[in-house]
């Protein structure tokens, strides 16, 4: 099996069940369509992050030993934080009245 399939399927298929169980729970299909997304580039955000980490740190001078758990974890976290508001308020704000 060739890696693009598996990677795709790691990353669809945590938003797939997050979204089917917001689905069954409260019935609203905005919000499995936000959760879903959230969790995609959530995911595809981790994976950018977690490459290019030893580069940027050492470029800028700090050891990729020393922060290589914590910067790519605030990162990571700061963006799908956004990601998720950003979203919902979007969603919110036009004719997402499914929401």
């Amino acid at each position: 099996m060739p890696l693009t399939g598996i990677g795709s399927r790691s990353k669809n298929g945590p938003g797939t069940v997050v979204a089917g169980d917001a689905i069954v729970w409260y019935g609203k299909f905005g919000l499995a369509a936000i959760v879903a997304v959230a969790i995609a580039f959530q995911i595809c955000n981790f994976h950018v992050v977690r490459c290019s980490d030893p580069a940027v740190l050492k470029r800028i001078g700090i050891d990729p030993a020393l922060a290589g758990g914590v910067a790519p974890t605030t990162v990571t976290d700061v963006v799908g934080f956004l990601a998720i508001l950003g979203q919902s308020t979007r969603c919110s704000m036009t004719s997402c009245n499914t929401f």
